[in-house]
C-alpha cells in the first residue's frame, strides 16, 4: 500500500498510464522499464509459486552457507560510510570520531539502548531497515516464500553478528548525517554540503524553514527530523539521510534489484535464473550505481578531472587497507598465518592488495571480473563461474560430482567411487550444518570433524594436504597455524 501510495505521489492517480506518456515523450527505454516494473512491485509478483520458492530456497541455502564471515567483510563499512560523510561535507576534525563512533554503536545496541533509541526517534531509522531481510538484499534477492532454508539465511545473519553490524553502520550514519546537515543549514560548511543540497533540490528557503528542528543533544548540533513541521520538507530531509545511506552501508537499491533481475519476473524461469546469478553481484553492483557513478560525476570546483581524482583517491585511502585487514583477519579464521601488511614484499605484497581491493568491493563488479582465478575448475572457465554465480556453480559442481560417482560405479571402480562420493558427502554434509559455517566455529568444525572425516575416506588425503600447503607458501608466502587433518594447532602439539 506504501509503494502505491508513493507512486501515486508522484505520478498521479494511474502511475502506469503516466509513466507510459514519459515513455513515449522521450522514445522508449527498456532499463527504465526494468526500473519502473521493479518500483511498481511487478517484478516482485511471482509468476508461479513453486518456481518462485525453488529459486529462493537455492539462493537462501547459498547464502546460509557462504555469508558466516560476512561479519568480517562488513569492515569496509566503514570505509563507505566515511567517504559519504565527507562527501555530504563532514569537516574532517570530525572523521575520526565518526569511525570510533561507530564500533561504539554496535555495543550500545548489543544493549538495547543508546544510540538505537535515538535515531528511532529522529525517525532516521525505519522498520525495514532493521529487518534482516534488507541485509540479505545487498547480497542477492533472496526474498520470496517463507522456507526453513530462508529462516537458515536469516539465523546465519542473526548468529554471525551480521544483522547488528548492519544496523550499528545505519544509526551511527543516520547520526552522523543528522549533524552535517544541522552544520551546514547553520552556514558552517561549503562547497560539498552545497552541493548536497542541490542534488536533492534543497533551496536556501526549505532550509530557512527547517532551522527550528536543529537541537542540542549531548552537546552536539543536530537537525532532528521529527521536528520538522511541514510534513513534505520532513519527507524530503528523511530521504535526503536513507538516501544517503545506501551509500554509506551499500544496500540494493530498486536500480541494483531492477538490474541483477534484467526485468524479469519472479517465478519465472528466466527470473530465478537471472536472480541466481545475480547472488553476491548486487553488493558490487551497488557500488557501481553509487560510489563509482558519483565519483565520475564529482567536481571539484567545477574541475571534473580534479574531482574524479578526489572521490577515488578517498575510496582507495580508506577502503583498501580496510579490506586488507578483512582479508588478514578471514585467513586467520582459516587457519591460516596472516600475510603482514607492512613487511610482505614483492608479489605477495601485490597479491595481498589485490585481495583487499575485492574484498572490499572498491572497484565494484569490474574489478571483481578483472581478478578472477583463471586457473577455475569450473568448466575451464573462471567468467563462466563469475557470470553463473554460486547457486548455480554449487549445482553443477555437485552434479559433476555425482555424474562421476555414478560413471565409477558403472566402470566397476568401486574405490574411486566411495572416494567420490565419501568427498562430495562430507562436502555438502558440512555445508547443510549451517552453524558450523559460522566465522567463530568453522574452523574448529573443519579441523575436527571435516578434516577427520576426509582423513578416513581418502588414503591420498594427508599428501593432498602437504601439496596443499607447498602450493599456499609458493602463492602468497603463508603457512597455517592450524594444519589441515591436525586435531590441534601448531602451538599446542
Amino acid at each position: 500500500m506504501a509503494r502505491k501510495v508513493a507512486m501515486m505521489e508522484y505520478l498521479g492517480p494511474d502511475p502506469v498510464k503516466a509513466f507510459a506518456r514519459l515513455e513515449e515523450a522521450v522514445g522508449g527505454d527498456e532499463i527504465a522499464q526494468w526500473y519502473f516494473k521493479q518500483l511498481s512491485g511487478e517484478l516482485s509478483r511471482p509468476e508461479t509459486q513453486w518456481i518462485s520458492g525453488i529459486g529462493q530456497g537455492l539462493r537462501s541455502a547459498v547464502s546460509a552457507t557462504m555469508l558466516g564471515k560476512l561479519p568480517v567483510s562488513m569492515i569496509s563499512d566503514i570505509g563507505y560510510s566515511t567517504v559519504t560523510a565527507i562527501q555530504a561535507g563532514m569537516k574532517a576534525d570530525q572523521v575520526v570520531s565518526h569511525i570510533f563512533k561507530q564500533v561504539a554503536t554496535l555495543g550500545q545496541y548489543l544493549g538495547k539502548g543508546g544510540n538505537k533509541d535515538l535515531a528511532a526517534q529522529m525517525l532516521l531509522e525505519t522498520n525495514h531497515i532493521i529487518e534482516s531481510a534488507q541485509l540479505l538484499h545487498r547480497f542477492g534477492d533472496l526474498s520470496g516464500p517463507s522456507t526453513s532454508i530462508a529462516w537458515l539465511a536469516n539465523l546465519t545473519m542473526k548468529a554471525t553478528g551480521a544483522e547488528n553490524m548492519d544496523i550499528a553502520a545505519r544509526v551511527n550514519f543516520g547520526l552522523s548525517m543528522s549533524r552535517v546537515l544541522a552544520e551546514g543549514i547553520e552556514g558552517k560548511l561549503g562547497r560539498k554540503f552545497n552541493t548536497l543540497m542541490e542534488r536533492y533540490n534543497i533551496s536556501t528557503d526549505d532550509m530557512a524553514k527547517v532551522k527550528g528542528a536543529i537541537e542540542n543533544q549531548d552537546g552536539i548540533r543536530r537537525l532532528n527530523p521529527s521536528k520538522i513541521d511541514d510534513p513534505f520538507l520532513q519527507e524530503k530531509f528523511i530521504g535526503i539521510v536513507q538516501a544517503e545511506m545506501e551509500s554509506a552501508v551499500p544496500t540494493a537499491s530498486v536500480r541494483t534489484q531492477a538490474a541483477t533481475a534484467m526485468g524479469q519476473a519472479r517465478g519465472t524461469a528466466a527470473g530465478e535464473l537471472t536472480r541466481t546469478f545475480g547472488t553476491f553481484k548486487s553488493f558490487a553492483a551497488n557500488v557501481v550505481f553509487n560510489h563509482l557513478t558519483r565519483g565520475w560525476k564529482a567536481r571539484n570546483y567545477n574541475n571534473k578531472w580534479a574531482g574524479r581524482a578526489e572521490y577515488f583517491g578517498m575510496m582507495a585511502a580508506t577502503l583498501v587497507p580496510l579490506g586488507v585487514l578483512s582479508v588478514v583477519l578471514s585467513d586467520m579464521l582459516d587457519g591460516k598465518k596472516p600475510v603482514n601488511p607492512l613487511t610482505a614484499k614483492g608479489e605477495h605484497s601485490w597479491d595481498l592488495i589485490k585481495r583487499g581491493i575485492r574484498k572490499s568491493g572498491t572497484g565494484g563488479i569490474f574489478l571483481d571480473f578483472l581478478s578472477l582465478d583463471y586457473n577455475s575448475p569450473f568448466s575451464g572457465s573462471p567468467s563462466l563461474e563469475f557470470l553463473a554465480g554460486p547457486g548455480v556453480t554449487l549445482v553443477a559442481d555437485s552434479w559433476d560430482d555425482i555424474w562421476s560417482t555414478m560413471q565409477y560405479t558403472k566402470d566397476g571402480e568401486l574405490g574411486k567411487a566411495y572416494k567420490k562420493a565419501s568427498k562430495t558427502g562430507i562436502k555438502l554434509g558440512g555445508m547443510a550444518l549451517t552453524p558450523s559455517n559460522f566465522w567463530y566455529s568453522k574452523l574448529l568444525f573443519d579441523r575436527l570433524v571435516e578434516d577427520q572425516f576426509k582423513d578416513m575416506a581418502d588414503p591420498n588425503y594427508r599428501r593432498n594436504v602437504q601439496r596443499s600447503s607447498r602450493r599456499l607458501r609458493k602463492d602468497t608466502g603463508q603457512e597455517y597455524w592450524w594444519d589441515k587433518g591436525e586435531s590441534r594447532p601448531e602451538f599446542l602439539q
